[in-house]
């Protein structure tokens, strides 16, 4: 069924489309989980090192390695579940990622698969990274799809055909108020470049970005929400 709406026609999902669409929303869910999970527990690594004939159980994150405490009962039993715990989570990302590379193609042949592959990227490293809806909003003809999505439905215009994403800046991290870090351009571009390492601004402290195949990233404007 579709509804006229000004220039906007609006088609409502077929009931396999909607079926589709919740299984899509209900893997992800689960990847996002899992995901979390290996980032709070299962970054880095640890090893056993002996000082001064004792030996310690050393966790490293990045370029920081700290000491767990003298080997132990209670010290071999987390060295223990930090590797097996990992196993099991990467075993549990790998499926589930396998599980989202099958729905979207089957998305995209019952077109469901309308958010541009290289918007989708940016916006799942901006999720990744914590700050898509708390610093960084979507906005524009980009955005149509989440509402696509929520009122399942489809819009049938030429507004969605637009080639920029438009990322609204929010100087804040909650609506209550709570003033949140600032995010900078070299902090924006970096993003982006863990998606693309051909983003590049266009002028320098500017935060208007493009890749080389031109896709255009739009200068966040700053505004205060509530």
């Amino acid at each position: 069924m579709s509804q006229e709406s000004g220039k906007l026609m609006l088609r409502e999902l077929t009931s396999d489309q909607r079926r589709q669409l919740i299984d899509t929303q209900q893997v992800y869910e689960s990847w996002r989980s899992a995901d979390d999970e290996h980032q709070r527990r299962f970054v880095g690594s640890m090893r056993w090192a002996k000082r001064n004939g004792v030996e310690y159980l050393l966790r490293k994150v990045g370029q920081t390695e700290n000491s767990l405490g003298p080997k132990s009962e209670a010290t071999e039993k987390s060295f223990a579940a930090f590797f097996e715990g990992r196993e099991r989570n990467r075993d549990l990302l790998s499926g589930l990622s396998d599980r989202l590379n099958g729905l979207a193609r089957i998305n995209v042949a019952m077109g469901l698969g309308r958010v541009p592959a290289i918007a989708a990227r940016i916006l799942r490293r901006c999720a990744e990274t914590d700050l898509l809806g708390k610093q960084l909003l979507v906005v524009g003809t980009n955005a149509l799809f989440a509402y696509e999505a929520l009122a399942g439905v489809q819009v049938t215009s030429g507004l969605t055909a637009t080639g920029d994403i438009d990322l609204l800046f929010d100087s804040r991290r909650r609506i209550s108020f709570v003033t949140a870090e600032k995010i900078t351009q070299s902090g924006l571009i970096g993003v982006l470049r863990k998606v693309d390492r051909s983003f590049k601004p266009l002028q320098p402290r500017s935060f208007r970005a493009t890749n080389r195949d031109g896709y255009l990233v739009v200068e966040p404007q700053q505004v205060v929400l509530g």
